[in-house]
């Protein structure tokens, strides 16, 4: 049977298959690797322990875009080496949360800053995480515009605690800080789901480029949160071949065949959870197919259905190394 690579949880007995989703698009404790034929509690590999360590990114910063009849939307992922811990990382305020106890700071290594633009309306993904086992410690996202929002995600052992926030009674383009509307929010994770470790769907770009999936049959397993649930995220490569690429690499033209390594990513929601909701990634939801880059190891395309234009491809169009973004 293939292997199988870095996983979050116990086996998917409990796991109802309704909805799939990355990007992230996206997509972050300790992973346990295991194998399709190990069973469960069985000894871990002491060189897994550190599952998303294979490949360290090289790449800093990744431009997409898709086009469909008159949509166009484009992201911009920028990564984060070596980030800290900002001055307004979120603490539970409500006697509720207080009991819960956050992911550290201290344990925040890198950052992802997702920039989204479709039909001219704007948001920003900020997510903070452990690169070591892929453990998110906060997600900040901000909704621009005439109804636009702030959701920050705070992650713990015990759940995720959730601040919404707008601007109440300021005006619309009052600061962040100025807004007089909020409202906190508790989502559990038992012990029971099996779960030591929860990513933020935005992950997947890096997850992916420093996975170690080369070869059909590799795969991991995350637990992940979006949308008000947790699910389980499969990662699975499924095919070695070419497709053409155009795009800007460091200011060089790439405008060829590409040698790419095609992995599904599909998901699950947790027993329990709500079956409406679905995991987003880049404003793409459902099954989802990425291609990446043998040699770069650089997501060059994501297909899947988006909310807005249906069955779409969403294409590298320009990406900058630590070579070029210094």
């Amino acid at each position: 049977m293939p292997a199988t690579g870095p996983r979050l949880r116990e086996p998917l007995k409990r796991i109802r298959p309704i909805w799939t989703s990355a990007l992230l698009l996206m997509v972050a404790g300790v992973l346990w690797v295991s194998t399709a034929s190990s069973s469960v509690g069985a000894a871990q590999d002491p060189s897994d322990s550190n599952p998303f360590s294979a490949h360290p990114p090289l790449w800093r910063v990744l431009n997409y875009k898709a086009s469909k009849l008159f949509i166009t939307a484009s992201t911009t992922v920028t990564l984060e080496v070596d980030a800290k811990a900002p001055n307004d990382l979120y603490t539970p305020q409500s006697e509720e949360l207080k009991s819960q106890a956050p992911v550290p700071a201290a344990r925040i290594n890198h950052g992802l800053i997702l920039e989204s633009e479709t039909l001219g309306r704007r948001s920003r993904e900020h997510v903070l995480f452990d690169a070591g086992d892929g453990t998110a410690v906060q997600r900040h996202k901000r909704r621009f515009g005439g109804k636009g929002y702030s959701k920050k995600h705070r992650f713990s052992d015990g759940g995720v605690s959730v601040l919404r926030s707008s601007p109440g009674e300021a005006p619309s383009n009052a600061d962040e800080k100025d807004w007089t509307h909020h409202q906190e929010a508790f989502f559990p994770l038992t012990a029971a789901d099996g779960c030591t470790a929860v990513v933020d769907p935005a992950q997947i770009f890096y997850l992916l480029s420093a996975s170690n999936l080369e070869k059909p049959g590799d795969a991991f397993e995350v637990c992940v949160f979006s949308k008000r649930v947790f699910g389980l995220l499969r990662a699975e490569v499924t095919a070695l071949s070419e497709r053409k690429t155009s795009y800007q690499l460091d200011g060089r033209p790439i405008d060829e065949k590409s040698r790419v390594i095609a992995i599904s990513l599909t998901s699950s929601t947790l027993e329990g959870q709500a079956e409406d909701e679905k995991i987003e990634l880049i404003g793409l939801e459902g099954d989802l197919e990425v291609f990446l880059d043998v040699d770069s190891r650089v997501p060059v395309e994501i297909c899947g259905d988006h909310s807005k234009m249906g069955s779409v491809s969403v294409r590298l169009v320009d990406a900058k190394t630590s070579k070029t973004s210094r």
